[in-house]
């Protein structure tokens, strides 16, 4: 669960700063 709950935190993470840089 760790594992997941990290991954699914990174994908946030990075979804966040993409999203920053070139919103949709």
């Amino acid at each position: 669960m760790t594992t997941r709950a990290s991954y699914i935190q990174l994908l946030v993470l990075h979804t966040t700063v993409t999203g920053a840089s070139v919103p949709h």
